[in-house]
């Protein structure tokens, strides 16, 4: 049963002059079975709409998360003896102006299901959680108080269909509303619009539905009504007009043709407004709606997706109904902030996984432009496809699908229809697909595990390799679209190799886009932090407050078994909306301008618009040119129109012959918004690019610097090395174990060699086929035993200055038999540089590929000021480098870290030319160089400290500064749920050689300055 009592399916249509919301304050009762009866005693306040495992009425319950599985054995239809029960009860009275009409209640949003009793009658029962359902009470509501009362069922039949990779929680979570329409009314209202060949010509069919008394008795409509539409453009023009008797089925169509008439557009959202007006037979206006819309019309063409005629690129986010407070609640500000967010991050698409979003999040992605795919509340992914190969259940199938249609047809901001999510394939996919393409004709299907069946009309792979996705649009046998349903797994630090995906859908016609997963970590608020103890001196316990970060209830943290941790956590923004770092990359890939620098000597650039309708004269272009990370030179980019598709070149009007060649310079582009728009201010940027330039002078070779003279002095079990003020210590078991500068000590803990890092959620995936934690575990990478001793040097210097002091490190496990040799050669010269090479070799050849290979130390507690030139100012990968600028970057060191649900791997800078960690007034400190670059991690939480806690606020922060300095690290992927890391984002186990450099810093040196001359004893130091 889908439910009995409510009216069939249509548009909302409750908002007009008599509506009562009934939304506030409730009495609530929880009983822990169905059957159970509640005392006056056990009802306390709700308000309405909430989950009521997050409230203190219904917190007896318990919220739960998990993915795949259910939280019960599996064995449709039947559920739990165990079943919460929610009894809400209130009171309302109907307006003396209602009580010639109609009355009806309608509840937006109800989970699992519920039966609705007024009065001591029950009116009815309602399925389908995200969908809404009407009743007419009109002939159980009496003068005075009438007594309302519903009862939810945390779980029933339908809790098989709506296992959506989400929270389960329970309730009201939509609004209910009361209102009243004439015993004759406007029942459903449908706007359809085709374009014509010539695109600007469109078709336009509006049905305007009648209904008459109860819809139990369903009468013919009374005699002399008749029926008024009009279209109105934005400036309240009329653009079309009608009017007309129904016929015999009840209906009055208007047809009409529109010449030229402004279409709608994710960039350009330009709505009309339909108003429909119902006349009795004595010429008064009874009922009305009024409603916006867009004109616009989709298709799939030459194996594309088109829309008003033009190829669309969905630059897309899958999107739950989340809020960290209310769980299922989301408030009107929330979406809109959703939206905000998106559209300043460059993307145009939402698919609302996994079920049909609250209307008002149409309503507002018709407003502020977003193509939508409008999915079904259809998962049963603990069975797969037992339910949807099971005729029993073709009514549950179909019914949501018809149910989601009728609601939401009006919508233009939906581009698709999507027949659910992970229900496997069976007949009943069959058969609301061909129910879809005769409702609804005017738009395409799409369902992931339909694969290549012809029931749908675009090809909806998920987590696809970049290989899988080339085959898919090279396929000569299918000519359908390809838009990824879900790819890029966004689960903690990670979306790798965006640059990648986009560089092959911008490649393929065929290939339309996709929808990463997803928009926001689903973690729910925890309200009180725990504490931790610890035992004082005289082993007395006391209570210490943590001092991590803010942190995020996911899957196991309420007690809930069984549960899938923290795979809820997979957002590009945290669950208060804050991006994450990953945001960066996507706004960059999802760019709709490009730009490609031609010739970077005579500037010649080539711009691409990527719009599908509007042209670049709404943003304003410049360029800049920097010289080690210092302006130089800019300009205005002056373009004459340059059409949605097209691509012209223009010339820049820089310089190069100026150019000092022991620097690094860089071109950057940038488009902005001119004026302000509904989403975002004047002067936002939209896209930018970043290209090197390299000037055509002479390279600079690399001398021995000249300076102080290098004492050396060897003792058992260190060689101290000496340049004037500074104090170098190599302890022969370890390596760089002292930098003492003016007599502060700068390192607090030796440096020595390491090959891993913190994992990260796709590091230790139990979903995704790389799984390379198991593999690390496998080759005992988390049980290397480090030995160190002097291998050679330390003698003093040779007549040319020279002073190597070679350690050798061996890092092994006994049980697999690896072992990863480290040689480091450090030496001082005369301008106080400390060089360090390490040669690495592993043995055997072939094992796993390493997290990372570089030297972990500590730097002294005053250590707080990281200032570095590379690519930022947020952490970088080498699979998440766009969207990033190169230049000068300086931050609190504090301020690096970002607290993912589980602490990981987090804050490192790849592709580092130099670094300076110092104090906060940069007087003293270490400046670190690369050769050419390095990577870097500096923190105040270590890597044991966060593989230890599973949430921020359990992690315990170090005064002193873990400091990573990388020759090599392992790229993010999407391993959690997708492809690993690409082959050129590894590093694997062979034999590796890199160098990089310490310098003291003092007052205000200039880095570029001090290493002008490059590394000692290899090429000129890069960009310097």
């Amino acid at each position: 049963m889908t439910g009995w009592g409510r009216l069939p399916a249509s548009i909302p249509l409750e908002h007009s002059d008599f509506h009562l919301s009934l939304d506030g304050k409730w009495r609530f009762a929880l009983t822990q079975t169905a059957d159970a009866t509640p005392s006056e005693a056990d009802f306390n306040p709700i308000v309405v709409p909430a989950n009521w495992q997050l409230t203190d009425a219904g917190n007896a319950d318990i919220p739960i998360y998990t993915n795949v599985q259910y939280p019960w054995p599996a064995d449709p239809p039947n559920v739990p003896d165990s079943n919460p029960t929610g009894h809400y009860r209130r009171t309302f009275e109907i307006p003396a102006d209602w009580k010639t009409g109609r009355v009806r209640i309608t509840f937006r949003g109800v989970d699992s299901c519920a039966h609705v009793h007024l009065n001591g009658v029950t009116v009815g029962y309602m399925t389908d959680s995200r969908l809404p359902s009407t009743f007419d009470i009109t002939d159980n509501v009496r003068d005075g108080a009438n007594d309302l009362g519903v009862t939810v069922y945390r779980w029933s039949a339908g809790s098989y269909l709506e296992d959506q990779d989400h929270w389960w929680l329970s309730g009201i979570h939509r609004s209910v509303e009361l209102w009243s329409v004439p015993e004759t009314h406007i029942a459903d209202v449908s706007i359809r619009t085709d374009l014509r060949s010539d695109n600007t010509t469109c078709d336009a069919t509006i049905r305007v539905s009648l209904g008459s008394g109860a819809p139990a008795i369903a009468p013919g409509l009374p005699d002399g009504y008749r029926v008024r539409i009009r279209v109105v453009d934005a400036a309240n023009n009329e653009l079309a007009a009608a009017e007309g008797t129904p016929g015999p089925d009840n209906s009055v169509i208007m047809r009409h043709t529109f010449n030229d008439i402004r279409l709608w557009f994710a960039e350009d959202p330009y709505l009309h407004t339909l108003d429909v007006q119902l006349i009795n037979p004595d010429g008064r206006l009874t009922h009305c709606h009024v409603e916006r819309f867009g004109v616009r019309s989709v298709k799939v063409a030459g194996g594309r997706l088109v829309v008003n005629g033009r190829p669309v690129e969905i630059r897309g986010v899958n999107r739950h109904d989340h809020d960290p407070e209310t769980g299922k609640v989301v408030s009107e500000d929330s979406m809109i902030r959703d939206i905000e967010l998106m559209k300043q991050h460059n993307i145009n698409a939402v698919r609302t996984a996994h079920y049909p979003n609250d209307h008002r999040f149409l309503e507002l992605c018709d407003l502020y432009g977003m193509y939508v795919f409008g999915e079904a509340n259809l998962e049963s992914h603990g069975v797969w496809d037992r339910l949807a190969r099971d005729p029993s259940w073709e009514h549950q199938f179909v019914h949501r699908v018809q149910r989601m249609v009728e609601r939401d047809k009006n919508r233009a901001c939906i581009i698709a229809w999507s027949l659910g999510n992970e229900c496997g394939y069976g007949i009943n996919f069959d058969i609301a697909s061909s129910w879809l393409r005769d409702r609804d004709p005017s738009r395409p299907i799409h369902y992931h595990p339909a694969g290549r069946r012809p029931s749908v009309d675009i090809l909806g792979p998920m987590y696809p390799s970049l290989a899988e996705l080339a085959a898919l649009a090279d396929d000569p046998r299918d000519d359908r679209p390809v838009v990824m349903c879900e790819y890029a797994h966004s689960m903690g630090n990670s979306t790798g190799n965006l640059h990648e995906y986009w560089n092959l859908v911008r490649s393929s016609p065929r290939l339309a886009g996709g929808f990463v997963w997803d928009w926001a970590d689903q973690g729910l608020q925890l309200s009180h932090r725990p504490q931790q103890h610890r035992e004082t001196v005289s082993g007395q316990p006391e209570t210490e407050r943590v001092c991590g970060p803010p942190s995020f209830a996911y899957g196991g943290d309420f007690g809930d078994e069984p549960n899938d941790g923290n795979f809820c956590m997979n957002g590009l923004v945290s669950p208060e909306r804050e991006p994450h770092p990953a945001m960066v990359a996507l706004k960059h890939a999802y760019q709709p301008i490009g730009f490609v620098l031609a010739d970077p000597m005579t500037g010649k650039l080539r711009i691409t618009n990527r719009q599908q309708w509007i042209d670049l004269s709404i943003y304003d272009l410049s360029w800049y040119l920097e010289s080690a990370g210092r302006r130089v030179q800019s300009g205005a980019i002056e373009l004459d129109l340059v059409r949605a598709g097209s691509t012209v070149e223009v010339q820049l009007g820089y310089s190069t012959t100026t150019l000092n060649s022991l620097n690094e310079h860089q071109l950057t582009v940038a488009a902005v918004r001119r004026n302000r728009t509904r989403w975002a201010p004047a002067g936002h940027e939209i896209a930018f690019d970043q290209f090197q330039i390299h000037s055509q002078t002479r390279r600079r070779p690399a001398i021995t610097p000249v300076g102080s003279p290098i004492e050396v002095e060897r003792g058992d079990v260190a060689t101290v090395l000496k340049c004037a003020e500074v104090t170098i210590t190599i302890a022969h078991d370890s390596g760089l174990a002292g930098f003492e500068v003016d007599g502060t000590e700068l390192v607090s803990a030796p440096f020595v060699p390491t090959v891993m890092r913190a994992q990260t959620d796709n590091d230790r995936a139990i979903f995704g086929p790389e799984q390379i934690g198991r593999r690390w575990t496998d080759a005992g990478y988390d049980r290397l035993v480090r030995h160190a001793t002097l291998l050679s040097g330390g003698e003093g210097g040779d007549e040319t200055g020279h002073n190597p002091v070679c350690v050798r490190t061996e890092m092994s496990c006994r049980d697999t038999g690896v072992v990863f040799r480290f040689d480091t050669t450090y030496e001082l010269h005369a301008n106080a540089m400390l060089t360090v090479e390490t040669v690495f070799r592993p043995h055997p050849l072939g094992v796993a590929p390493l997290a990372r290979l570089g030297h972990v130390g500590r730097l002294a507690s005053h250590i707080e000021l990281l200032e570095f030139f590379g690519p930022g100012p947020h952490e970088t990968y080498p699979d998440r480098v766009i969207g990033s600028r190169v230049g000068l970057h300086r931050l609190r060191i504090d301020d690096d870290f970002v607290p993912y649900s589980i602490p990981q791997e987090s804050g490192h800078h790849t592709e580092v030319r130099w670094a300076v960690l110092a104090d906060n007034d940069r007087r003293n400190g270490l400046l670190i160089a690369g050769d050419p670059t390095f990577g870097l991690n500096a923190s105040h939480y270590t890597v044991e400290a966060l593989e230890a806690a599973t949430h921020p606020h359990e992690l315990q922060s170090i005064d002193e500064v873990e400091v990573h300095i990388d020759g090599a690290h392992r790229g993010l992927g999407n391993g959690s749920c997708g492809p690993g890391v690409l082959d050129r984002y590894d590093v694997p186990a062979s034999p590796t050689r890199w160098r990089w450099a310490l310098v003291p810093l003092a007052g205000d040196n200039v880095p570029w300055q001090i290493l002008s001359k490059g590394i000692p004893g290899a090429p000129p130091f890069p960009g310097f």
